[in-house]
This record gives C-alpha cells, sequence and structure tokens, in this order.
C-alpha cells in the first residue's frame, strides 16, 4: 500500500512520475553518498525534504515563476499528513541515518531533472520501522513489523503452504500460488513444476520442456526457450542464445544488449552512461528519457516532471 506522503506530488505540471512515485518499489541504487546522521525528526525531515524536492522541481520548470511557496506547502503537508500521526499513535519509528541517506539519494536521483525506473532511493523505505504486530490495525505497510503487509487494515502475513493465495499478493515468500489458488511449498532441486516457472526454490528456474526444476543458468549455457533463466548478472544473447556477462560502462559492446543495465552502446562500441537532458542524441536509446528528438535527448514525456 502506497503511504500518502510517498505519492507522487502533482504541483503545476508535474505528473505522477514527479516525487517519490517511480522510487517507492525498488531497492537502493542512486548515489548521492551516505549520510552519518539526518535530520533529527519526523517534523524536521518533512521540511527538508520539501525544501531539497521543490528546489529540483523549480530548477527542472516544474512550475511557474512564483509558485514555489505553494510546492513548500503542499510537499511538507503531505509529508507530514500521515507520518506524524502514525508516529504519535506509535505506529511506526523513524532511522535518523537512513532519513539522511533518502534525502541524499533522492538529490542524487533528482539531478538531472529525470527520474529513471532505474534510478531508486531506498533509505526512504528504510528510514520508517514499522511496529505493528500481526491482527494489529494498519493504515499503510510501513506501520507493520518485519515481513507483515497491510492487508484490508491489517497487519498479516502473507499465507503459507496450504492456504489460499491471497487475491492481490499471492503468498509467502517460501511458496507459490499454484493453479488452484492454494498456497504451495516451492518446490527443490529436481522436483517437478507444473504451475509454471515460480514454482521453484530461489536459485532454480522451471525447466519448460520437462517442467523439473533446475539450477539457474551459468556462462555459456544455453538459455534457448529459457531467455529469464540465467543467473542474475548474466543475460540471454540473441545471437546463439547463451548466458553471457553483462559489459560494464566503458567495456566494449556490440549492441544495448550486452550492456549492464542502465548503460547503453555507444558508436564507440563502448557501454556507456545513459545522457541528460538536451544532451546530443541519435537515438533514444542513449537518453535517460528514452527520447531524442531533433537530435537532443528530451527532459521527459511531455506534460511529466522528473
Amino acid at each position: 500500500m502506497l503511504a500518502p506522503w510517498l505519492a507522487a506530488l502533482a504541483v503545476a505540471g508535474c505528473n505522477a512520475l514527479w516525487g517519490l512515485d517511480a522510487l517507492r518499489y525498488h531497492g537502493s541504487s542512486a548515489g548521492g553518498g551516505a549520510a552519518a546522521t539526518g535530520p533529527e525528526s519526523l517534523d524536521a525531515f518533512c521540511e527538508d525534504y520539501a525544501q531539497m524536492s521543490c528546489e529540483a522541481a523549480q530548477r527542472c520548470g516544474c512550475f511557474e515563476a512564483g509558485a514555489f511557496g505553494a510546492c513548500l506547502a503542499q510537499a511538507q503537508g503531505d509529508c507530514l499528513e500521515w507520518l506524524l500521526p502514525a508516529r504519535a499513535a506509535g505506529r511506526i519509528d523513524y532511522d535518523r541515518a537512513q532519513g539522511g541517506q533518502c534525502l541524499a539519494q533522492l538529490e542524487a536521483v533528482y539531478a538531472d531533472c529525470v527520474v529513471g525506473w532505474t534510478e531508486q532511493a531506498g533509505a526512504c523505505q528504510d528510514m520508517l520501522v514499522g511496529t505493528v504486530p500481526e491482527n494489529g490495525a494498519c493504515v499503510a505497510e510501513e506501520e507493520c513489523a518485519g515481513e507483515l503487509l497491510c492487508l484490508d487494515g491489517k497487519c498479516l502475513a502473507l499465507p503459507g503452504d496450504g492456504l489460499a493465495c491471497h487475491e492481490q499478493f499471492g503468498c509467502a515468500m517460501d511458496a507459490f500460488c499454484g493453479d488452484d489458488k492454494i498456497c504451495h511449498t516451492r518446490r527443490a532441486l529436481g522436483e517437478q513444476c507444473p504451475d509454471g516457472w515460480d514454482a521453484c526454490e530461489v536459485g532454480l528456474y522451471c525447466e519448460p520442456a520437462s517442467h523439473t526444476c533446475r539450477p539457474l543458468l551459468g556462462a555459456g549455457a544455453s538459455c534457448a526457450g529459457a531467455e529469464w533463466a540465467c543467473e542474475p548478472d548474466l543475460y540471454c544473447k540473441s545471437a546463439g542464445k547463451t548466458c553471457a556477462p553483462y559489459a560494464a560502462e566503458g567495456q566494449s559492446c556490440a549492441d544495448s544488449e550486452m550492456c549492464q543495465p542502465p548503460w547503453y552502446c555507444g558508436d564507440d562500441k563502448v557501454c556507456r552512461a545513459r545522457l541528460p537532458a538536451d544532451a546530443p542524441c541519435t537515438t533514444g536509446d542513449q537518453c535517460k528519457s528514452g527520447s531524442c528528438v531533433d537530435g537532443h535527448c528530451e527532459p521527459a514525456a511531455p506534460g511529466v516532471c522528473f
């Protein structure tokens, strides 16, 4: 469930990609450096968050001149609206160090006015520590302790083996939702997996020909018919259908498929970082926004700020 303060901040032309909405569901990969400490309270965090975000929004042309005050009021208000009541009620704790890292990561993400799905601020999730136990009432997932989820207004664990699958979230991590809509324990190496690719334990995949759980494919292994089954940090090469390691930034490449996301293969056949807004380009593949118009990278899709 998306906490209200983490929803997008719509201010004079900034739509749902502005703010933290595009960052919410991923782990951290943004730069910015880890702050030793952060704002000492949630009140102070919301104030700093609003100031930083609105300064970036103003720099990136998200609103017309004179609207900075309105941006501050909305950003800080949205942040405080849910966080402070939850904190006062004892449903969440605040991790000050993670709060500082959250702001640092967001500043790095906002630097070029383009928020890509490969850029995240994971510390913004980690700074909130839920305290509500299982079966306790909740408003948002952040309030729930440990791995519990806020489902239908209560902090609950996802169902395990033998229980009906949750309609939206499926089953616990060690189980999968079968064709019978019942959670089953994930299959071990060598076991049958007629229910599909996610029926196997972590580190295994369901081999489509035999419907048997097999180890993920290593470098050089054939991935024909199982393009998703290469080990982490490998990809299935279109030519030859074998698993191969991604090329890192600065390494040689034949096409962008070879480059570790989010890099692309430049004209010099070297993996390069994708280009910011207004940089010269020849194809959208080169741009962080994915759009190259009139020889320059677009800042974002029309009507989208950041």
